[in-house]
């Protein structure tokens, strides 16, 4: 730890407030000086260590930056009364039914002593060889080591923090990171973030679930092993996504999905539709999630164990027109009527006349039904023209979806493994599907009005 006089003259003034330093004559440390030296007699059974005698400052090795490094800045972060991490662009309590149910909060005795200080900011700059704070803009004592000193800390801090298992080798681990990492941290004490924009947020998950974010791990935050596997069971290596406006931008595995624009009334679509596909999620949850990221703006990128290289973020779309051929376009046509979730009517022809033809006709799915509802929908219309899908909910539209034929096919893909035990899932009619029907669906006019009873 090092200081000079404008820094001590601030920890004199917070001395006060901090019990550990209370009764300190802080005034020797910069005039006279003092130290001691605590000899501790070995253990049974373990010989007596040669210790050298300090003998004057250390002098520690030069470190260097990490060839890769990327600055980090985090100026949108904030600490409540309460503890509670916050930022301006996510809503963290929202998300945590998405993180295994973990609140992000600091630790009370870390909290009580940020609270002692009545402080508003606290910045932290990390350099290859030490750890600069400042409190309110005023510099406190710094924090200076090396490589070798990092790794002569690491075993002590078990025995002395009362740290064991992953979350001691966690912090074991980031005390290795800290030579490479250049990072400027300025979090905000009253609970009220500053306000700054979100950076790129990259994701990767470890074997066990654990979450790195832009480099650093996440203590205590792990992603649900349920939620994992429904992502490697839908052949997701990685995702991205661009949020900006009313529009939302993905890649899975680096293939461009349809492009999504909302109104709010859309968000109610997406939430139901992202909750049927993503069973086990809550959909408060998502649609919170959804719902912050669609106000801020968001890029993020998520990458599975095992996911080589960068993940990039989506860019605007550029959109195949569809290609006929000679063919006109393909023309669908259907108007329906349902009630309390049950299809009563298809084409004019009843429930009963079409069962009598030996057709059954289904109930909608759940979470199709809980749209509709949500809505308050008397009706709802599915109309397309060329590379766009609209859907309109009492004649007004909530969203559309711009789509070429490959982002259709990525799409496709996406949804296929959760289409066990529906009547999609036939082969045959997959096969007609992949070859037919997408390829053909970009340039198709479809028209289907659905009444709502």
């Amino acid at each position: 730890m090092s200081w000079d006089k404008d820094s001590l003259a601030n920890v004199k003034m917070l001395a006060g407030a901090v019990p550990a330093l209370a009764g300190l004559d802080l005034g020797q440390l910069t005039s006279v000086g003092s130290g001691f030296t605590l000899n501790i007699e070995p253990a049974a059974g373990k010989a007596k260590l040669n210790i050298p005698k300090w003998t004057g400052e250390t002098t520690f090795a030069t470190e260097q930056p990490a060839a890769d490094a990327k600055p980090l800045v985090l100026d949108f972060l904030a600490i409540d009364d309460s503890g509670k991490i916050a930022t301006s662009g996510l809503d963290l309590d929202a998300l945590a039914p998405l993180l295994g149910g973990a609140a992000l909060a600091v630790p009370p005795d870390l909290l009580a002593t940020l609270k002692s200080l009545g402080a508003e900011d606290l910045s932290i700059k990390t350099t290859p060889n030490g750890i600069t704070l400042s409190l309110d803009g005023k510099p406190l004592p710094s924090l200076s080591y090396d490589s070798a000193a990092l790794a002569a800390l690491s075993p002590l801090l078990g025995p002395l923090s009362g740290m064991a298992g992953d979350q001691l080798a966690m912090v074991q681990d980031q005390l290795t990171k800290l030579p490479g990492l250049d990072a400027t941290i300025d979090v905000n004490l009253t609970g009220q973030p500053k306000g700054g924009e979100l950076p790129q947020l990259d994701v990767k998950l470890t074997d066990t679930g654990g979450v790195n974010l832009l480099g650093l791990d996440i203590p205590g935050v792990t992603l649900p092993a349920d939620t994992i596997k429904q992502l490697e069971d839908a052949g997701i290596q990685n995702l991205a996504l661009n949020v900006k406006g009313d529009s939302i931008l993905a890649n899975i595995n680096g293939q461009a999905l349809p492009k999504i624009n909302l109104s709010p009334e859309g968000m109610k679509v997406l939430v139901g539709l992202a909750s049927g596909a993503a069973a086990g999620l809550p959909a408060g949850a998502i649609e919170a999630a959804l719902g912050s990221i669609k106000g801020d703006g968001l890029k993020l990128t998520l990458a599975l164990p095992g996911t080589p290289g960068e993940v990039a973020t989506p860019t605007e779309p550029t959109l195949t027109p569809p290609d006929l051929g000679d063919l006109s376009a393909p023309t669908f046509k259907l108007e329906a009527v349902v009630k309390d979730g049950q299809i009563t009517s298809v084409g004019g022809l009843s429930a009963d006349q079409l069962k009598a033809l030996g057709v059954e006709l289904p109930a909608l799915p759940p979470n199709i039904n809980d749209i509709l509802k949500s809505l308050n929908a008397s009706s709802l219309d599915i109309v397309t023209e060329a590379n766009v899908l609209k859907i309109l909910v009492n004649g007004a539209e909530a969203m559309n979806m711009q789509y070429d034929a490959a982002s259709l096919a990525a799409l496709w893909n996406l949804a296929k493994p959760n289409l066990a035990g529906s009547p999609v899932a036939d082969p045959a009619l997959q096969k007609l599907i992949e070859e037919q029907i997408l390829p053909l669906l970009p340039g198709s006019n479809i028209a289907v009005k659905i009444t709502v009873e």
